[in-house]
């Protein structure tokens, strides 16, 4: 439903006040209104956007042949992991705002919608924890996003993040001209992420562009269901190791999120092997020295954003998980209440393994 503070988001400039029951109604429907007097023709849909992807009548609506991209700017975690559950080709930019307008971002899938819009957001959360300034606008003292409710009239009023309309409009200026010279154009092969940040004198906006690399997409052996998405940077630090300790097996620890909705294990980054680690030609042991401190430094530092996901290793030879490797699962599966993975690098690619906790039945 459309809110005050909805109008200057919209470009809906709102009635005189006896005629502004009008605000009354859906948003899509009155900015269909607004864009009908610029004589552009447009379909406005009101359902909730999961229930939208779940109905073949409804779907067809949401997108055609001739779309060239989807823009998404509800910053609704529930509706980024809808898009992310969608095979659709067309490809899905995201852009929203941060700690009251003093952080903005632009997102963009590849070609072949990879890296999708999770894994760029999973980007962000890394550059965060290099990133000081970054990570206090995501993450405000206090742990908080801050919302208020703005009373607008008596007795009305709407919660939302309390930022100016001008500040909405420097950033929503930069964003339509991304839109507009990508669309003419083309989109990158690559990932994009943008992120805007207040000029010194906070009249003015800066963007810094951070190409985002395809991921490599493992599904597990189990048959459950779930996949790794492997980042570069992730991909790329494995690929070290394991040159470095090409006669012996090798491994570390993997850092990044799940997400339930769209059952996807985001890799974004690898933590060494602690010293103790042991290494031989046929298996190999994770250390323990200092791991449990490092870890929760990791997590401190992205806000539990990033967490450890489970554990690879390497096989000299190519190879499916090992006797040994389904037994490590099983145990780490009862370690862990949340679901973690073994993810294995051989010679002719990635293979993995889910591990999840079980009921005396063996049903996850």
């Amino acid at each position: 439903m459309m809110a005050p503070h909805n109008a200057a988001r919209h470009a809906i400039i709102p009635a005189e006040p006896d005629k502004q029951i009008m605000l009354m109604d859906m948003k899509a429907r009155l900015l269909k209104e607004a864009l009908a007097g610029l004589s552009q023709n447009v379909t406005a849909i009101t359902d909730d956007i999961v229930d939208v992807f779940h109905s073949r009548a409804l779907s067809k609506h949401a997108s055609h042949n001739d779309t060239w991209a989807i823009v998404n700017t509800t910053a609704s975690l529930r509706a980024r992991a809808a898009l992310c559950t969608q095979t659709f080709r067309h490809r899905v930019i995201e852009a929203l705002l941060y700690a009251n307008g003093s952080l903005g971002v632009i997102a963009a899938e590849g070609a072949n919608r990879n890296p999708d819009i999770g894994d760029i957001f999973t980007e962000l959360y890394a550059l965060a924890s290099g990133d000081d300034k970054i990570r206090q606008q995501l993450y405000p003292e206090g742990g908080d996003i801050e919302l208020q409710r703005i009373i607008v009239g008596e007795g009305c009023g709407s919660a939302t993040m309390q930022v100016s309309d001008g500040r909405i409009s420097m950033y929503a200026a930069g964003m339509s001209e991304y839109l507009l010279s990508r669309q003419q154009d083309g989109l990158p092969t690559e990932g994009e992420l943008l992120i805007g940040r207040l000029s010194g004198t906070g009249i003015g906006v800066s963007w810094e562009h951070v190409p985002v690399a395809p991921v490599r997409i493992v599904r597990t052996e189990n048959e459950t269901g779930w996949t790794i998405r492997l980042s570069a940077r992730a991909h790329e630090k494995i690929e070290r190791e394991v040159a470095h300790w090409s006669s012996v097996e090798t491994g570390g620890v993997l850092l990044g999120r799940q997400d339930e909705v769209t059952r996807s294990f985001y890799v974004i980054d690898v933590l060494a092997a602690p010293e103790d680690s042991q290494r031989s030609r046929h298996k190999f042991v994770l250390g323990v020295k200092d791991l449990r401190r490092t870890l929760d430094n990791y997590v401190r530092t992205t806000n539990a954003t990033l967490y450890c996901l489970g554990t690879w290793h390497s096989h000299l030879a190519p190879s499916g998980p090992s006797a040994l490797d389904n037994q490590s699962a099983q145990a780490m599966g009862l370690a862990r209440l949340a679901p973690s993975i073994l993810l294995i690098h051989t010679p002719d690619g990635y293979r993995a393994v889910l591990a999840e906790r079980t009921n005396s039945e063996g049903e996850a």
